[in-house]
C-alpha cells in the first residue's frame, strides 16, 4: 500500500509541476489552456476505491489552485471528474469487461478512448469554466474557452498517450 501510494506520487509531483509552471501559463489565442493533470483521474484503474480516486483528484485539483489563484474551482472540477470516472468509463466499455480494466489504448480502440478522453475532459472543463466565471453573460466566451481548452487539453492527452504508453509497449 505504502509503495504503491508513493509510486503514485512519483507520477503525480512532475505533472503538477508540469501544470503550475508552464502549462497555467499557456493561453493559446486567449481561450485555450491545457489541464493535463486531469489525465491522470481519467486513466486511474477502475478497482481503485472510489474515495482514494476522488481523494486524489481533490488534492492535484487544491495544488493547482494553490498555485493558479481559483480557490477551489480546480478542486471541486477534479473531484467531480473522479466521481463520475467509473460511469463515464461505463459508457464506452462493456460491463462485464470493467473489472480489472484501466482505460488505455492497450485496453480500447482509438475510437473509444478518445471518446471517453474527450467527453471526460468536456465535463470538467464545463464545470470549471463556469465555476470560474460565475455568469452566463458573455456565453459565447464561455463556449469558445470551454471548446478552445478543451481540444487542447486532449491533444495533449493524446501526445502523452502515445509517448509513455504506446512507446512502452513498443519496447516490450
Amino acid at each position: 500500500m505504502v509503495i504503491d501510494f508513493l509510486r503514485k506520487l512519483l507520477i503525480v509531483i512532475p505533472v503538477l509541476l508540469l501544470q503550475v509552471l508552464v502549462l497555467d501559463r499557456i493561453h493559446l489565442f486567449g481561450y485555450a489552456t491545457p489541464y493535463l493533470f486531469i489525465f491522470l483521474i481519467l486513466i486511474s484503474d477502475v478497482k481503485t476505491n472510489p474515495a482514494e480516486r476522488m481523494l486524489w483528484a481533490f488534492a492535484m485539483g487544491l495544488v493547482t489552485d494553490l498555485f493558479s489563484s481559483t480557490p477551489g474551482m480546480h478542486a471541486a472540477s477534479a473531484t467531480l471528474l473522479a466521481a463520475i470516472q467509473p460511469w463515464l468509463l461505463g459508457l464506452f466499455v462493456s460491463m462485464d469487461r470493467r473489472e480489472q480494466f484501466v482505460p488505455g489504448l492497450e485496453s480500447m480502440n482509438s475510437r473509444q478512448y478518445f471518446l471517453f478522453l474527450t467527453v471526460g475532459t468536456l465535463v470538467h472543463h464545463i464545470v470549471y469554466f463556469i465555476l470560474k466565471t460565475f455568469s452566463f453573460q458573455d456565453w459565447s466566451v464561455l463556449i469558445l474557452r470551454i471548446g478552445a481548452s478543451t481540444l487542447l487539453t486532449v491533444v495533449l492527452m493524446a501526445v502523452c498517450e502515445y509517448v509513455f504508453r504506446v512507446k512502452k509497449r513498443r519496447r516490450r
